[in-house]
């Protein structure tokens, strides 16, 4: 059994946080954690320290990149201020997902043998052995055939394909 650390950032923060960088931006402001904060705290009811702990996540986890820049407007002429931004280059690819399958949470996890999926221990129901196979898999690799409904088969073609999209842009 391989543990790895993946991602630690709560995947929809990260969402938030990036929203309330493009906005900050939008209104030609440095994203600072107090501009950051107070648009977490207005948008999304997300305390101080909360927000602190993910934007470090965040940033470790090179989904959210700390600048130093210097102010232009206002009393801020000059001064220089730490900010955030979204990263320049893509993130780097690797067979895996970065966050469990089950809970869709960053932390420890183990990686399927045979596919991207993988899953902390506690959201496993069986014990792991070496070569772990996650409940997929094994589901696919049983007799029985699993049968998806025709509505279920084009929500899951529609969405790899909008993901596909995504990747050419």
């Amino acid at each position: 059994m391989k543990v790895m650390k993946r991602r630690l950032a709560c995947p929809q923060t990260v969402q938030h946080i990036w929203d309330a960088v493009e906005y900050i931006r939008q209104q030609k402001q440095i994203p600072n954690f107090n501009r950051i904060s107070s648009y977490m705290s207005r948008k999304y009811n997300l305390k101080g320290s909360d927000l602190e702990r993910q934007l470090n996540f965040a940033v470790q986890d090179k989904l959210v990149v700390m600048k130093k820049s210097i102010g232009c407007k206002g009393s801020k002429v000059g001064v220089e201020q730490h900010g955030y931004k979204l990263p320049d280059c893509p993130l780097e690819r690797d067979s895996h997902d970065w966050y469990c399958f089950e809970c869709h949470r960053g932390g420890q996890v183990v990686l399927c043998s045979l596919c991207h999926r993988v899953f902390h221990t506690i959201c496993i129901k069986e014990d792991v052995s070496d070569k772990f196979v996650c409940c997929v898999c094994r589901a696919l690799k049983s007799k029985s055939q699993m049968k998806v409904k025709k509505h279920e088969l084009n929500t899951l073609l529609s969405y790899t394909c909008l993901r596909l999209k995504e990747k050419r842009t």
